[in-house]
Order: C-alpha cells, then sequence, then structure tokens
C-alpha cells in the first residue's frame, strides 16, 4: 500500500471534504489518519478515534468485508436484536452497493460520511471516508463514492481501467 497522506490531502481537497483512513482492530475502526478537517472536527474525530464497527460509515465497511462468523460475534454485542438484524442486512447491502453512508451525529451533529473498502491482493485491509455536513454528501454522494473509489486505487497502487500504454 503506497503512503495515504499525499493522496488523502489531494482527495479532501479535490471533494471539498474531511478524508479519512481507518482500519479494523479487534470490533473497532480505528482512525489512522485524515486531510481536511477543521478545529471542531479535528477535535470530535480526535475524541472517537477508535469507535465500534457499527458506529462509522468506515466501521460498517470494515464490518460488511468481515467473513459471516466474525461479522455475526460483532453485531451478536449489540443489546436490541431488531439493531442487529438491521445491520446484518445492511452489511449485505454495503457488499453489494460497494459503499456505506451513515449520519456522525454522534461525534457532530449534522454531519454525514460515506466510505469504501481499500482493498489489497483482493482483499479489505481499510476504508476510506469522505465526511461533509448531511445534505452535501446526499447530493454528491454518487460523486463522492467515485472518488474515494478512484482515491483507494491510487492508495493501493491499482487501476480501474487498463493502461493502454502499458501494452498487453
Amino acid at each position: 500500500m503506497r503512503k495515504p497522506w499525499a493522496l488523502q490531502s489531494e482527495l479532501s481537497a479535490a471533494a471539498g471534504c474531511a478524508a479519512l483512513l481507518a482500519v479494523q482492530v479487534g470490533d473497532n475502526a480505528v482512525y489512522v489518519d485524515w486531510a481536511g478537517t477543521d478545529e471542531p472536527f479535528d477535535y470530535a474525530l480526535s475524541r472517537s478515534l477508535r469507535s465500534a464497527l457499527p458506529r462509522t460509515a468506515a466501521g460498517r465497511v470494515l464490518l460488511a468485508s468481515l467473513p459471516e462468523a466474525d461479522r455475526r460475534a460483532v453485531v451478536a454485542q449489540e443489546p436490541d436484536t431488531r439493531a442487529g438484524v438491521d445491520l446484518l442486512a445492511e452489511a449485505a447491502e454495503i457488499r453489494a452497493q460497494g459503499y456505506a453512508v451513515v449520519d456522525s451525529g454522534h461525534a457532530m451533529e449534522t454531519m454525514a460520511a460515506v466510505a469504501v473498502p481499500v482493498t489489497e491482493s483482493g482483499r479489505v485491509v481499510a476504508a476510506a471516508a469522505l465526511a461533509a455536513p448531511s445534505e452535501v454528501v446526499a447530493a454528491r454522494l454518487p460523486d463522492l463514492v467515485r472518488s474515494l473509489e478512484e482515491w483507494s486505487s491510487r492508495l493501493t497502487g491499482a487501476r480501474t481501467s487498463p493502461d493502454p500504454a502499458s501494452g498487453p
């Protein structure tokens, strides 16, 4: 995987949103790098660098990528059975569509995030997210997902389409 910080700053500047990178540690999403945050967002993020997988968009992407038994073990920690059922259904939806969107009100009111998996050699190794006011995420969702997918490919060195200059 390439070093993310320069690419992450580019992503944040191009998207006009905070860009975040999270990895899974146990049953948590841990934010290992971010760019483009203002002071209140930076403070809120620094207070929740480690969040339970179901609480954030990046965490839900990581949760969705887990093997079924591991995913169920994490979801089983939910005290509300209905919430657990909803999380499992959402995980299937995330795998199918390739991204998660979550209201980030637990950290900052009116904020939301969209996240995609970062894959290397066919396995999810991290989740990349863009966070912005909820109305911005809703209005620009397809563009934000596309930006995240391109960034993820650049980060891992993957190409989204063949390079004609490279030959067969």
